[in-house]
């Protein structure tokens, strides 16, 4: 049975609970402390016949370092599992997950095979080496044939230069 996943993720932010990050980075190196996060929210995969994907976000990067108009999402310090918003100005929003479905490497989601696909990209008004920081929102319900139920719920507020986007 499929059912949308974005109403939990909404409930547990609207009752106070954390959905993203953690009370602390264990020191990870080049990660920001817990209570500068840029990104919270959460990605779950409800996978069919496997057991549940969850990705608790708490930092992201703009991917105008990657060449593209949009911003990564990911939970600190595993910047292997990534959820990319992209703002095609040609096609339209795009969300392209990056390892997060086990055994395919990249997934691409487009709003019409998705019950909820709302996502808002905002410039900032501050740059750091050239990158122009970005905000917004991302909101998703999507049955991904194959793989199960995704839902995601994010907000992201300052994404913009970081080291390790430049490693990829």
């Amino acid at each position: 049975m499929l059912r949308s996943l974005v109403p939990l993720a909404v409930a547990a932010a609207a009752c106070g609970k954390p959905i993203g990050g953690s009370e602390s980075n264990g020191g990870a190196p080049g990660s920001a402390p817990a209570s500068s996060r840029d990104a919270s929210g959460v990605v779950i995969l409800e996978r069919d016949g496997g057991a549940a994907v969850r990705i608790d976000v708490d930092e992201c990067w703009s991917g105008q370092m990657l060449e593209f108009r949009g911003v990564e999402l990911f939970h600190d310090p595993v910047t292997t599992q990534r959820v990319r918003l992209v703002d095609d100005p040609v096609a339209g929003p795009r969300v392209v997950l990056v390892n997060v479905i086990p055994g395919r490497d990249r997934v691409v989601l487009a709003p019409d095979a998705c019950s909820t696909f709302e996502s808002r990209i905002e410039s900032g008004n501050s740059t750091l080496n050239d990158i122009r920081s970005l905000r917004g929102t991302l909101k998703l319900s999507c049955a991904v044939p194959g793989a199960g139920m995704l839902g995601i719920n994010v907000t992201f507020s300052d994404c913009s230069f970081d080291n390790r986007a430049q490693a990829l």
